[in-house]
């Protein structure tokens, strides 16, 4: 086994993570108090023989109280072992023109509207990683100033059709967002798809941890109603924001007119 230490980034906080290279991969250690270990690249690749690496672990004394890992995409196979449904946004993908009659009407004369209407200068952008179950759109953005020409709609029609190009089965957008970024997503036609989230406890301290239900963070602990409800209050406030931001971008334009 080797250990080393790796930088990472967390909510934009620098912090510094211990990682194990065990039986060919790398485990990433998580969390102060509870201890979680966990695939550095768990969206690369799928743990398929999770006793030899549980055992492992155990083996090399890690300083992990509990190991997860979990299923990339729906999967018949169930370990047996504590887990809890995981919702994820997928898109399934057969064929670009299947994901397109699928869609709503008010969609898809979004998309012929933004096509029709054209840029000339870049708008939006998606960057997209390949794996072997599923593409993975790891950066998404698209500027507010051009909201009216739908950047957004037209990346993801890219992104099927490069799929189906690819025969990939699906685009994995992470967990299920709820409010309007949800909405957003099930108009474009992601689906909530239930994966197994898998808990091991590796130490007397994980086990209570698991019994406590304490193993993951207080936010995704937050009930559906309440995040629903504090969204709301984000999404004031960023409104708030982006008509200040609005009323700056106008200022900056009449003077370059004049």
């Amino acid at each position: 086994m080797e250990t080393y230490q790796e930088v990472r980034y967390v909510a934009g906080r620098r912090r510094t993570t211990d990682v194990y290279a065990i039986s060919g991969k790398k485990i990433l250690m998580e969390g102060t108090f509870i201890k979680t270990a966990r695939l550095k690249d768990e969206y690369e690749s799928d743990v398929s023989e999770p006793d030899v690496l549980i055992q492992a672990l155990v083996d090399f004394k890690c300083r992990a109280d509990i190991f997860t890992f979990w299923d990339r995409v729906p999967t018949g196979t169930k370990h047996p072992y504590f887990c809890e449904p995981q919702i994820q946004a997928l898109l399934p993908v057969e064929s670009y023109e299947l994901w397109w009659r699928s869609l709503d009407r008010r969609v898809r004369k979004i998309v012929r509207r933004s096509v029709k209407r054209g840029v000339g200068e870049v708008i939006g952008f998606i960057k997209m990683i390949y794996r072997d179950k599923f593409a993975d759109p790891v950066m998404f953005i698209a500027k507010m100033l051009h909201s009216r020409k739908y950047p957004s709609n037209l990346l993801i029609a890219k992104a099927v059709e490069r799929c189906a190009e690819k025969g990939l089965p699906f685009i994995h957008y992470s967990d299920w967002r709820i409010g309007t970024h949800g909405d957003f997503l099930r108009r474009n036609g992601f689906r909530k798809f239930k994966v197994n989230r898998y808990y091991v406890p590796l130490t007397g301290k994980g086990k209570l941890a698991l019994q406590l239900g304490i193993h993951k963070s207080i936010r995704s602990r937050i009930p559906e109603g309440a995040r629903i409800r504090l969204q709301k209050v984000r999404g004031t406030f960023y409104r708030l924001k982006f008509r200040l931001i609005g009323k700056k971008l106008d200022e900056i334009e009449s003077e370059v007119d004049r």
